[in-house]
């Protein structure tokens, strides 16, 4: 949800007609914020005196360059050399999603959660949001060590088109379809493998899941009763015993897909 284009709804309206369904739209942060989503560029810098490029061998930081000056816009690496790992990580993600899925790549990119915001506001929809952005850039930024940051971004550019790295990102790149076919099975073992035997990386998980889900279990509970719902979270959160879907189960909720098709 955060990589795809909102123009996916082009070729799979059936989840978008369900949301012409409801009358209040649940979205992880308050995207329409542009105050609180700049601020994301002040959780994702460096701390004082530290920069990415004194971190990186200088192979590293020549292949970074190069991967950010093929995407669309062009930039050097310079342009990130204030700000921490996990925010350098998600924009590579961003561009190789791009690369894969070029047929949804538009002229304005414009991701899923983005293009549901916008239209709930332009449609007059009552909105509610499971978490401050503030929150959610705290989890992705801060709450991981430098360490663990700089060791995931390290084995992303280490890595040749065979490494594990590499191979889950091309993987996660199939989120929509499993999606799609409801296969759930293949969409939880690529969240698994994203994850290393890093007792650290573990702990940060269960922080940005497990923890989450949790806190927005306790939020979403009551809401249908009131009126028709229409949450959009990121596929991560819905799968496993500690997600979305089972957590909505064991509160008497019945679950059941909407075909995309």
């Amino acid at each position: 949800m955060h990589l795809a284009n909102y123009r996916y709804f082009d070729a799979h309206p059936a989840p978008f007609d369900s949301l012409k369904k409801c009358t209040r739209i649940i979205t992880e942060v308050d995207l329409s914020d542009r105050g609180a989503m700049f601020s994301m560029f002040r959780y994702a810098a460096m701390p004082d005196g530290v920069k990415l490029s004194d971190s990186l061998s200088k192979s590293q930081w020549h292949k970074l360059d190069s991967i950010l000056q093929q995407g669309e816009p062009p930039v050097k690496a310079t342009v990130y050399d204030d700000y921490r790992p996990a925010l350098v990580e998600s924009v590579l993600a961003a561009r190789m999603f791009a690369d894969a899925y070029k047929d949804l790549v538009y002229e304005r990119m414009v991701p899923i959660d983005q293009g549901i915001a916008d239209y709930a506001m332009k449609n007059g929809y009552r909105r509610d949001f499971l978490e401050t952005a503030e929150d959610q850039f705290e989890v992705m930024f801060v709450k991981p060590s430098l360490s663990l940051q700089f060791r995931s971004l390290r084995r992303l550019l280490d890595g040749d088109e065979d490494s594990a790295t590499r191979v889950y990102i091309r993987r996660s790149l199939k989120l929509p379809e499993y999606y799609e076919k409801q296969q759930m099975d293949s969409m939880e073992s690529v969240i698994d493998q994203s994850v290393t035997g890093d007792a650290e990386e573990v702990a940060w998980t269960g922080m940005l899941l497990t923890e989450r889900n949790s806190l927005w279990l306790k939020k979403l509970e009551g809401q249908f009763e009131k009126e028709r719902c229409f949450v959009a979270v990121g596929a991560a959160h819905l799968m496993k015993e500690d997600g979305l879907i089972a957590g909505l189960r064991r509160m008497g909720y019945k679950v059941t897909p909407v075909s995309c098709k």
